[in-house]
């Protein structure tokens, strides 16, 4: 079952190009674009969302009725929820008698999951969580204390998330109280580490999204804010494969108040403070060629009153901004208020999910350049989509194989309700015209093994599963022909990248 499953999808894949425009709600998903899930007289928060491999959905939430517990749930592709898994397509995941919250997931390449969150005890102390599930969705029972990880109750929760090619967790820990932020390491059996605090500069300091990149290394964003909390830049904190800090990122940053050296961490201020003040980093995302962008938010003063613009900052990999991207490196867009994720398509359109502190979520699409792309929304490059009556709180976002778009979060009626949205959006490149000769993948289908034959030129080739990771990537230096290996069955795209710019073709992995 599961080849003719595959070639389905890819089919489904090519024809994507007859979606309707990209960005606007799809009515094939529960009808109307979007589903609601409220168990009633319960306060449920829905906060991340991954496709396996089937095209079914992974929707992480948590619930609130007697006490909080975390809400793994499953849906089919046309929005119901999936009854084949525990009964109703929800499972309810919760480490003891107090309440336990979920952050965020990450999808393995063998169908398991890890979730990040945190445990509060009944005593009120709590501790970071990790959670590991198996395909089935059922913990895992090698993993810590039979599938949860629990570090020590300091006071820490996990705000993200990644995992290393060697199977170690890599987790940014948030403060609830006045303590710095930290990055720890997990390992493969659900061990924490000691906390390896990288930032001192003030009470106010955040660490809020991570990126595991192909060589392992570390990207971290969030944001420094002063002793008062009067103003924020956002920062990059770059770490080596064992988590010491980058040297080749920054020279280090002298923290003055308490004369501590942090290496590789670099704070990024938009520009004058008379009109734009606190810069935030809220999520991260590292572009083909290697530069870094970091969604956000900043507020403009410019008016009789602050407002909350949503922004984007763009590095290269030595840290120096893009001094050709916005205005030194900052893009302001009225879009909404601010950007909570970011996420780098295998063609480098960057989606960006954000709200308006209302009722409204917003999405837009970007060019790295930074201008939005037209052909995106109905508001010339975004779209905004309310749905609760009080209010609308994005959570996470993923990517289909066939490219429709899909958005978790909260919808805010009389009480909190889950909700999941897609939106229309295509795949690019498959019926594009090839921009510098031809690119060709062989066999494909391909039971794991294949070659990509590309032309002279090319320097890189970039293999990215249907959400997006980049799973293998290869430098040519001059060679026209790489080999892959691929052990999970899939529709993953391969990119060739070179001086005359992109190519792109679809590879299933049966």
């Amino acid at each position: 079952m599961r080849p003719s499953s595959l070639l389905a999808l890819a089919a489904l894949s090519i024809s994507a190009v007859t979606h309707a425009q990209d960005g606007l709600l799809d009515p094939s998903f529960s009808t109307d674009g979007m589903v609601i899930y409220d168990a009633e007289g319960n306060e449920e928060n829905g906060v991340d969302i991954a496709v396996r491999s089937d095209g079914k959905l992974w929707v992480l939430g948590h619930s609130y009725s007697t006490k909080e517990k975390i809400l793994l749930m499953r849906f089919n592709t046309d929005g119901t929820l999936d009854n084949t898994f525990f009964g109703d397509g929800v499972q309810e995941l919760s480490q003891g008698v107090g309440n336990t919250f979920s952050s965020c997931m990450e999808l393995q390449a063998d169908g398991s999951l890890f979730i990040g969150g945190y445990y509060i005890d009944e005593l009120g102390s709590t501790s970071p969580l990790v959670i590991k599930v198996d395909a089935n969705g059922n913990p895992v029972p090698g993993f810590g204390s039979n599938g949860f990880a629990l570090g020590s109750n300091d006071g820490y929760r996990v705000t993200d998330l990644g995992v290393q090619s060697s199977g170690t967790i890599v987790v940014t820990l948030g403060p609830l109280s006045e303590i710095n932020p930290a990055v720890c390491a997990v390992s493969s059996t659900g061990v924490f580490a000691e906390p390896l605090v990288q930032l001192q500069c003030s009470l106010f300091d955040r660490l809020t999204a991570l990126q595991v990149q192909s060589d392992d290394r570390v990207l971290v964003t969030g944001y420094r804010g002063t002793d008062n909390g009067s103003n924020w830049v956002a920062l990059i904190l770059a770490l080596e494969p064992d988590l010491t800090g980058d040297l080749d990122f920054s020279p280090g940053y002298i923290c003055g108040q308490f004369n501590i050296e942090t290496q590789g961490v670099e704070y990024y201020d938009s520009g004058n403070p008379l009109f734009f003040t606190n810069d935030t980093g809220n999520d991260i995302a590292v572009l083909n060629n290697g530069d870094i962008m970091v969604a956000g938010t900043t507020i403009d003063t410019t008016g009789n009153a602050d407002v909350y613009r949503t922004s984007l900052l763009k590095v290269h990999d030595d840290n120096s901004v893009d001094a050709s991207f916005g205005l030194q490196g900052w893009i302001k867009p009225y879009v909404g208020s601010f950007f909570k994720r970011l996420l780098v398509q295998a063609n480098d359109k960057v989606l960006a999910l954000g709200g308006d502190f209302s009722n409204t979520i917003a999405l837009a699409r970007f060019d790295t350049d930074g201008t939005l792309d037209p052909t995106f929304g109905d508001l010339g490059g975004f779209t905004h989509t309310a749905i609760g009556s009080f209010s609308t709180n994005p959570g996470g976002m993923a990517v289909q194989a066939d490219g429709r778009i899909l958005v978790v979060g909260t919808a805010v009626n009389n009480d909190n309700d889950i909700v999941v949205v897609r939106y229309d959006g295509s795949v690019v490149g498959l019926d594009e015209p090839k921009n510098n000769g031809y690119m060709l993948v062989h066999p494909n289908p391909t039971a794991g093994s294949f070659t990509v034959a590309v032309p002279q030129g090319v320097q890189r080739i970039i293999i990215t599963d249907a959400l997006g990771h980049i799973v293998q990537q290869r430098t040519l230096n001059g060679n026209v022909n790489a080999n892959f290996q691929i052990g999970t069955p899939g529709v993953y795209q391969t990119t060739s990248i070179g001086a005359g710019g992109q190519l792109v073709q679809r590879v299933v992995v049966l």
